[in-house]
């Protein structure tokens, strides 16, 4: 239940879904200045979340900022990769398909081929309503043994639908396989504070590893301030999805 209520809360935060139900108030309604109000504010807030230098500063604020890759004398021992999108399947051409997020598996193959880390476990069920049987972390695993990372250096979770799931499942995971393991987790910077929650939650000390960051350096294009930018309302959508999720798992007590 849990499950599901979060994905239609997602849904109704959606930046496009405020707009088009203040758009349609303010054309059907009946009440003249009301309709005014309503196609003013649906003008002013599609403005708004559609400013790329809003959206970046809105981020800034939420992400936990990149870290140098790990230098340690002692390479960590498994680093935890989150899905969410990352891979898909073309069954008719048999080709696998990035898509989102896909900075979180590069930088974890990046980090094993640099010897950082010792082991990879990918997180990732279906998190979608429809598509319950997408095997997310079996395709990733099928494109690891591809490029050449040994079975055995793979360890995988493909149960999990969500954040608090991925922490449950890695720690009965790790507690089986390495329970004194150092661990490295690896998600995107926008998403980090959630996951460490739920990890911890979970038992598992693990260091932040934060990928693919919406806020980069900070500049001051006039394109960037007054130029309405489509990607705006998908980072907007993308950070309100977080917030949301991070203050309901606090009260489900998942962090």
């Amino acid at each position: 239940m849990f499950f599901i209520l979060s994905k239609v809360l997602g849904l109704l935060l959606n930046p496009l879904v405020w707009l088009f139900g203040m758009l349609a108030y303010g054309i059907l309604s009946k009440n003249k200045r009301r309709a005014r109000i309503f196609l003013w504010v649906s003008l002013f807030t599609g403005l708004l979340v559609s400013n790329s230098f809003v959206a970046s500063e809105l981020s800034r604020r939420w992400e936990i900022p990149l870290q140098a890759a790990p230098d340690s004398l002692q390479p960590y021992d498994i680093g935890i990769v989150l899905g969410g999108g990352i891979v898909q399947s073309d069954l008719s051409m048999n080709r696998l398909i990035f898509r989102n997020n896909t900075d979180r598996i590069f930088q974890a193959i990046q980090l094993y081929k640099e010897k950082r880390i010792r082991k990879i476990l990918i997180s990732s069920g279906s998190g979608n309503l429809i598509h319950r049987w997408w095997p997310e972390a079996s395709l990733t695993r099928d494109y690891l043994l591809k490029i050449g990372i040994p079975e055995t250096d793979i360890l995988v979770d493909s149960l999990s639908r969500n954040t608090h799931e991925n922490a449950i499942n890695s720690a009965a995971i790790i507690a089986k396989q390495a329970p004194k393991a150092r661990l490295l987790l690896i998600t995107s910077s926008v998403h980090m504070r959630r996951a460490m929650g739920c990890f911890s939650k979970a038992g598992l000390m693990c260091t932040p590893y934060p990928t693919n960051p919406v806020a980069g350096p900070r500049h001051y294009d006039l394109s960037h301030i007054l130029m309405p930018q489509a990607t705006s309302l998908q980072t907007i959508d993308v950070l309100m999805h977080e917030i949301l999720g991070y203050a309901t798992y606090r009260i489900a007590g998942y962090i």
